[in-house]
């Protein structure tokens, strides 16, 4: 999800949701992955502490694109207000993708916690790039954690997952269906696939090998369109199928809503 700017309508609907009294029962159900390294969720919830370093330069650095406090645009928690750590660097090229990556600052852990403690929010969205090729990020993640933050990420699953991570939305890309075949997580809470192509093989390739509670289908944009009609086409051929799980429409809906 690329958002950056927020309009004052929606920068108090952030703030009246995240100060109701409903705010902390609409969380989505806390997990945290096994010791296995593949994301699979256990009702456990691990022990952690905030870390203090005495000295500033023994500090972790991130490499930061961004920080920002919007609405989840896509999948299965549209609408939540949440946090976005966008990380740079990334482990594919997409040529389709939406985000400056490669265009990143080093920021230090306490900084990055700066800005993260102005915002209403307490729901936390690790993104990228692909994050979990960020170096040292369980100082941050459990930071976080110890603060009571619920914490998401959005990643392709070609890497293991922190296990301080409450909810796994994975969009694995068909360009790199190779690199599938030989490693990634094994589950996630949603899948998203972008429909670059057709991607129905690589679709059931995946509901194959990761587990997942929620599957959706996102037409892909280039030049400032989106191939509606080919994703819809497809998410209907894909749930025709008899005793496969059912994927569902996921668009951008902040680009819709003007908030980005």
């Amino acid at each position: 999800m690329k958002t950056k700017h927020l309009e004052p309508l929606h920068a108090r609907t952030c703030r009246a949701w995240a100060e109701s009294p409903a705010a902390i029962n609409t969380l989505p159900h806390r997990t945290t992955s096994t010791g296995n390294d593949t994301g699979r969720p256990t009702t456990q919830t691990p022990s952690v502490r905030p870390l203090h370093f005495r000295n500033p330069k023994q500090q972790p650095s991130y490499r930061i694109v961004e920080i920002f406090e919007s609405l989840q645009g896509e999948g299965f928690n549209t609408g939540m207000p949440s946090i976005f750590i966008r990380f740079g660097k990334c482990n594919l090229a997409c040529p389709w993708c939406d985000t400056n990556y490669n265009q990143f600052e080093s920021k230090s852990l306490d900084e990055v916690l700066h800005v993260v403690h102005g915002y209403t929010a307490r729901n936390i969205i690790i993104t990228g790039g692909e994050p979990t090729i960020q170096p040292d990020l369980d100082p941050l993640l459990d930071t976080l954690k110890a603060e009571g933050y619920f914490l998401a990420i959005e990643t392709n699953g070609l890497k293991p997952v922190p296990r301080q991570i409450d909810y796994i939305a994975t969009s694995p890309k068909r360009l790199y269906e190779k690199a599938y075949r030989k490693k990634h997580i094994d589950f996630a809470h949603e899948i998203r696939i972008v429909v670059d192509g057709d991607v129905r093989d690589f679709c059931e390739q995946m509901e194959n090998t990761i587990r997942a509670e929620h599957y959706y289908l996102s037409p892909c944009e280039t030049d400032g369109r989106m191939n509606m009609l080919d994703t819809i086409t497809q998410l209907g051929q894909l749930n025709a199928r008899p005793g496969r799980p059912r994927w569902q429409l996921s668009i951008q809906t902040h680009k819709l809503a003007n908030i980005e």
